[in-house]
């Protein structure tokens, strides 16, 4: 008697039904056939309003990631370009929105996994450590969400808006003042009876 595994063929399943939310794979076998490979990608739409609400964003209305992938050689590669995007946050002290233009330079190394490597053997000013290892296909899409994802900032705040700060107890709401930030004064005040006996 044959027992199935069902296990092992769902999770199989559910690998498969993953799908990068900007795919813009690039193959190792076209990395290879070129000394330096330009790209210049762009979202659309669609890809826009996932990524929106993806990063927990009001809004992302651009999103741009060109430059150029060199091979180092038949395993390692050096990517470097430039990620444009427009973003609308809403203020975490307000809740009005804020609109951003982000620019940032990126710089990363790459190495194909399914190849040995030494990883000794390094050069172009890169240690084993920074490089990322990827399997016969680059995703421009997924870097280019990578690295925006940690340029963004986690708590925006709208310029000139300032927190005074609210203190929440058994009597209710009252401002937040100096004696409220010491929670620490309770214990002089034990100290001192301690002391006192």
């Amino acid at each position: 008697m044959k027992i199935k595994n069902t296990g092992k063929k769902k999770a199989l399943k559910r690998e498969k039904k993953f799908k990068p939310i900007m795919p813009r794979p690039v193959l190792v076998t076209r990395i290879l056939t070129n000394e330096e490979l330009p790209f210049n990608e762009t979202a659309n739409k669609s890809e826009l309003t996932v990524i929106s609400k993806f990063l927990n964003l009001k809004n992302i209305s651009y999103l741009n990631f060109q430059g150029k992938i060199v091979r180092i050689d038949s395993i390692k590669f050096y990517l470097s370009g430039f990620l444009k995007a427009k973003i609308i946050q809403n203020c975490i002290i307000t809740l009005d929105p804020i609109k951003s233009n982000v620019l940032v330079q990126i710089e990363r190394f790459f190495v194909n996994g399914t190849q040995k490597w030494n990883p000794v053997d390094i050069s172009i000013k890169a240690n084993a450590e920074e490089y990322d290892l990827f399997q016969n296909e680059l995703d421009l899409g997924t870097i280019a969400l990578e690295e925006l994802s940690v340029e963004l900032p986690d708590y925006p705040r709208k310029s000139n808006t300032h927190f005074s700060g609210i203190s929440v107890t058994e009597k209710g709401i009252s401002k937040l003042n100096d004696s409220n930030l010491k929670p620490f004064a309770a214990l002089s005040v034990l100290k001192k009876k301690n002391s006192q006996n």
